[in-house]
């Protein structure tokens, strides 16, 4: 019974240890004001964040995928507006593409992609390289509508294509449903205006301010709504994404004997040190059924050893009586 109690007292030294190495500790993680994140790791840690020059030394430093920042340019006339485009009689479409390409002069064809759009008049909206086991450029292109069909074929010519996925989508009834809503809304601002204007009771003019808020939210709604569909049909989009397919030689230096050796040892120690602390962590957590086994099994014990002397004292009575 002493061994037994010996024992759970030093599983349970053991298992209190273990809960405050800092092994276990957990640090949480959230993004930053700036867009970053932090991954907590063993010794350090390192950070993802949306700059050119810190995905290029992350992917230096650990060989893995790299994010280039989104370029997000306005057009060169600036802000499109949907007054540009609303004349009368005009089919207003909103073109776009999607092609996959493959090549093996991955760096001069990304060179040719990012000319593309400034050379017609248009800007690139997005960019993004992947570098983990080869690479994959992804890059946004708004094109104006007039050279969408040119500059397509162009960018078909640059590589070998995978796959070309053309759409054209007419809005012009929907563009023009939402201009008549707009106009609709402007008039009831103004007649919203005129009555608060002459309006005497307060109740009345709490009444017509709340509507008059509700109007023009409304308003900047539509506006919006316009303003983004005018970007679109002014500017087609082709999203292009180029696979690297070049053989590259591993010129990695070999390691040496002692280096292979070092690294073996190595990653035995750590096995050893993890299967400790696995075992640590299985009674740690089988504390106190454990516990209460034992428990068990002394109760069981004692009321076994009583019913045994209860037995032998019965025994002894009758062969007395006899």
């Amino acid at each position: 019974m002493k061994k037994l109690i010996v024992i759970c007292v030093t599983l349970l030294i053991l298992a209190l240890s273990a809960c405050r190495s800092d092994d276990f500790e957990s640090v949480p993680y959230a993004p930053a004001a700036d867009g970053s994140f932090s991954l907590p790791m063993t010794g350090g840690g390192f950070s993802l964040r949306r700059t050119n020059q810190e995905a290029a030394n992350f992917s230096m430093a650990y060989d893995t995928e790299v994010f280039v920042a989104e370029v997000q340019e306005e057009p060169p006339g600036g802000q499109v507006v949907w007054e540009d485009i609303a004349g009368q009689g005009q089919r207003h479409v909103i073109q776009n593409a999607d092609v996959e390409m493959e090549t093996e002069d991955f760096d001069d064809i990304v060179t040719a992609l990012r000319l593309k759009a400034p050379a017609t008049g248009g800007y690139i909206e997005s960019e993004m390289l992947s570098n983990r086991d080869r690479r994959i450029f992804t890059i946004v292109l708004r094109i104006p509508a007039a050279e969408f069909d040119a500059v397509l074929r162009q960018v078909e010519s640059l590589a070998y294509v995978r796959t070309t996925n053309q759409r054209a989508q007419d809005v012009t009834e929907s563009f023009y449903d939402m201009v008549g809503n707009l106009e609709l809304r402007r008039i009831e601002e103004e007649r919203l205006l005129a009555l608060i204007e002459d309006a005497e009771n307060i109740n009345e003019i709490l009444a017509l301010e709340a509507r008059l808020s509700t109007t023009r939210l409304s308003i900047e709604s539509y506006t919006a709504q316009l303003n983004n569909m005018a970007g679109q049909i002014r500017y087609s989009t082709i999203v292009v994404m180029l696979f690297d397919i070049a053989t590259h030689e591993d010129t990695a230096t070999p390691y040496t004997l002692g280096e292979r050796v070092g690294g073996a040892f190595g990653d035995s120690l750590d096995g050893t040190v993890s299967a400790v602390q696995g075992i640590i962590v299985f009674f740690a957590g089988a504390m106190i059924p454990l516990a209460l086994l034992a428990a068990t099994a002394f109760g069981l014990y004692v009321l076994a050893k009583k019913f045994v002397g209860i037995a032998k004292k019965i025994k002894t009575i009758e062969s007395t009586s006899v």
